[in-house]
């Protein structure tokens, strides 16, 4: 559970971008988590203003693209939007979309572990309680110091295209 604090922590500095001179929010403004010189994306948006943003970005080597949408001051909201190409009709549970989400973020932290190291987090929180996953249903994870992180998953199929959404909320 250190882990998790430490993590959090981590996460919340790089997101926040708590380094910035004229921070909006207590904890500062939201900065990118991608980078352009970052080889492996393509086509990188990122957009912020004041404690909202938006990232947008596409990972050639996985055949999906990527939407973080970050919002709040005190308690922290991040939408992770994976659009996958093709219907994927073989996903029909909810544990199954998590077990999905958890690989997913998995490799993307492989790209770059030491700026994407917290997607491996990620990753293990949505695989570990994959089982407790109903979509839009929030799960709650505990931390040590008694605060609570919120995961929530919901999918949206077109015929051409699979969109995964997982939402955090700390």
């Amino acid at each position: 559970m250190q882990k998790l604090s430490i993590f959090l922590t981590f996460l919340f500095i790089v997101a926040c971008g708590c380094g910035n001179d004229t921070p909006q929010c207590a904890h500062g403004n939201p900065t990118a988590i991608f980078h352009p010189e970052m080889k492996f994306i393509k086509n990188h948006t990122f957009q912020q203003k004041e404690s909202n943003s938006s990232e947008q970005l596409e990972i050639p080597e996985f055949d999906l693209s990527l939407e973080i949408l970050q919002s709040g001051c005190e308690r922290i909201k991040q939408m992770f939007k994976i659009t996958l190409n093709g219907s994927q009709n073989d996903l029909t549970t909810a544990p199954q979309i998590a077990e999905l989400t958890a690989d997913i973020f998995a490799a993307i932290s492989q790209l770059d572990k030491e700026k994407l190291g917290n997607f491996f987090q990620v990753a293990q929180w949505t695989g570990q309680n994959a089982a407790q996953f109903s979509l839009d249903s929030p799960v709650l994870i505990s931390n040590p110091d008694n605060s609570q992180i919120q995961l929530s998953l919901n999918l949206m199929r077109q015929p051409k295209q699979t969109i995964i959404s997982l939402t955090i909320e700390f």
